[in-house]
């Protein structure tokens, strides 16, 4: 199965996709800050869900969900406002996902936050530019010869969106 979360019922990927949402016209209407999700573990092969984490008031629980219902080798994309972004704190955003968060959960402190039998792997981000991105390139001489996705990870703003990408693995910390 291949699971978008979030996609409501006027931004859903299409047909080969099962749309998880709170609201009417998604395949499986579920309130995503109620966990466990319905849905079997080990059944996913593929999630994807734009501007979503973002809503829920636990966003490692909704990680631990993902870990949960995908199979071993499941790829998962994660689109939230970068953590800076002007989006980033807007009404109804109940939490900040940022690749520093990422990075924790997946390097330095996975023991912490992987309990279960399987857990999500970082594979990588990238930051989608802002309209700012723009302007602080021409307004700022010194960000000559920086790569786009430098100026965003350093100068707050300049990315609109980041995006993750995770896959599912087996848990090496499971039962220490």
């Amino acid at each position: 199965m291949k699971l978008e979360i979030g996609g409501g019922e006027h931004f859903a990927r299409g047909a080969d996709w099962v749309n998880m949402d709170q609201w009417a016209g998604a395949n499986i209407v579920h309130d995503l800050n109620v966990i466990p999700w319905p849905i079997a573990d080990g059944t996913v092969n593929e999630i994807y869900t734009s501007h979503c984490i973002e809503h829920v008031y636990d966003p490692d629980g909704f990680l631990r969900e993902c870990a949960r219902i995908g199979v071993i080798g499941c790829t998962i994309e994660i689109r939230c406002p970068a953590p800076f972004a002007e989006m980033a704190f807007v009404a109804d955003h109940k939490s900040i996902f940022s690749p520093q968060h990422a990075r924790n959960m997946d390097v330095h402190f996975p023991h912490l936050y992987w309990r279960e039998k399987q857990r999500l792997k970082l594979q990588g981000y990238h930051f989608q530019a802002s309209e700012k991105l723009v302007r602080a390139k021409q307004q700022l001489p010194f960000l000559a010869g920086l790569s786009d996705q430098v100026i965003m990870e350093w100068i707050p703003g300049a990315a609109h969106e980041t995006v993750f990408k995770f896959t599912v693995q087996a848990n090496e910390h499971y039962g220490r």
